[in-house]
């Protein structure tokens, strides 16, 4: 989970674009998922379901469809940042 907490923390603070977010969330997530507590499961799996409708930038068919830009995805992991904080003080 460590490994997750930290990719996240670099795409929130810009050290890293969209697309190798999506790349190495992937790589974690897909690949390894038996390395995550039930609890963090249902987090990761959060993230997961709003990165399938995020693209770098969507178009206005992919909006009509519930997708958002890798910008509002970024706003989006801060807040949930903020509100699943307990994973990262741990």
């Amino acid at each position: 989970m460590k490994e997750l907490l930290i990719l996240i923390d670099d795409f929130i603070d810009n050290k890293i674009g969209y697309n190798e977010f999506y790349s190495k969330f992937n790589d974690i997530y897909c690949i390894e998922p038996s390395v995550f507590k039930e609890a963090e499961e249902d987090s990761v799996s959060d993230i997961n379901d709003k990165l399938a409708y995020t693209g770098e930038e969507p178009d206005e068919e992919d909006r009509k469809y519930g997708f958002i830009s890798a910008d509002e995805f970024r706003e989006w992991l801060k807040d949930y940042k903020q509100k699943n904080i307990h994973f990262w003080n741990k």
